[in-house]
């Protein structure tokens, strides 16, 4: 449990890992397919995802209504991604983000991926750490994420 104000607060558990990255038919754009799981007791609402790094790449996608996550549930979304990266490289530190919602307070959860290119040039993303930080609340820097 999170503490804001001396006060206990639930946090959303999550688990994010890649199922399959195929290709758009375009070098170096993929679809990646990602697994979704809400490891709590509460639901969860998906506002948003996006990958911002710049070797495994996809702009932010808005969910209209949210993606609806019920406890102990299952969501597969589909991202459009973009890695140029040749056979053998790997790209370190790329990070799911998802914006959600649980019970009525704002979360992103940073999931960081290591992506290794096989060597028939396909994107594999591994997840290697997920945390989730409550957004608007300042942390120990002073600054406030929007």
């Amino acid at each position: 449990m999170e503490q804001q104000g001396g006060v206990p607060q639930l946090r959303p558990l999550v688990r994010i890992l890649a199922t399959g990255c195929r290709s758009l038919g375009t070098s170096g754009q993929w679809t990646v397919s990602w697994r979704i799981d809400n490891l709590g007791d509460r639901p969860l609402e998906i506002l948003s995802a996006w990958l911002p790094h710049d070797k495994f790449y996809s702009q932010r996608s808005l969910f209209n209504p949210a993606l609806q996550l019920p406890p102990g549930g299952t969501v597969n979304l589909d991202l459009p991604v973009t890695c140029q990266e040749p056979p053998g490289s790997r790209v370190e530190n790329a990070f799911v983000i998802l914006q959600l919602v649980l019970m009525g307070q704002t979360w992103r959860a940073f999931a960081r991926h290591l992506i290794t290119v096989d060597s028939a040039g396909v994107p594999q993303p591994h997840c290697q750490a997920i945390s989730v930080h409550p957004v608007g609340v300042a942390s120990n820097g002073g600054t406030s994420e929007e």
